[in-house]
């Protein structure tokens, strides 16, 4: 189990970074992927192939987060938090409303179920109209376990299938741009809602 959960959180890291961009001061944008942060060099690999710029020509460089992963998070953590955060807020609200609905009926199907069990155990001799009733609110609650369950792995699975891969395709942008300049160097960090 812990193997599993390593490789899936590797697995999501490993593919947040989806395209970084290289402002040169020229004024020429190189797009692709830095691999490497050197001292005065910084290696970008893009389409045509690995290119190495002096820090001396570079004027800033921008990272593009993959989106999705955000989105996928924040709907494990709250169910419907992502289609919000993804600015959808019909499909954030019937979520965030059948979500409420399940974890409602489980619970309360769960103190129904509990109460006729407690009831049943404590009975000396086999009433077989409690134990109905006891088996027939478990059933309920195992329903509304099971559909809780498979409601918040769907919102979670349609906040990472159908968000936004990159910044450009959304409004919303998450921005860490190291600077490099004659008397600074620096991270600035930039979130626009």
């Amino acid at each position: 189990m812990k193997k599993s959960l390593t490789v899936l959180l590797l697995l999501l890291f490993s593919i947040s970074v989806s395209s970084d961009r290289l402002y040169l001061k020229n004024g020429d944008i190189i797009k692709g992927k830095i691999i490497k942060y050197g001292r005065k060099y910084i290696i970008i690999k893009t389409e045509f192939g690995n290119i190495s710029y002096s820090k001396e020509k570079v004027s800033s460089i921008k990272y593009e987060v993959d989106l999705r992963l955000s989105s996928l998070w924040r709907s494990l953590v709250l169910p419907s938090w992502g289609q919000f955060y993804q600015d959808k807020p019909l499909k954030g609200w019937i979520i965030a409303s059948t979500m409420t609905l399940f974890a409602a009926a489980t619970i309360y199907t769960g103190i129904k179920f509990t109460g006729y069990r407690n009831q049943y155990d404590s009975l000396t001799y086999d009433d077989e109209s409690i134990r109905e009733k006891m088996n027939n609110w478990r059933s309920a609650y195992n329903v509304f376990l099971i559909a809780a369950i498979t409601g918040w792995i769907l919102n979670a699975a349609d906040a990472y299938i159908f968000g936004p891969k990159t910044e450009s395709d959304q409004k919303r942008k998450t921005v860490l741009t190291p600077r490099i300049e004659k008397h600074f160097i620096g991270v600035s960090f930039s979130h626009s809602f």
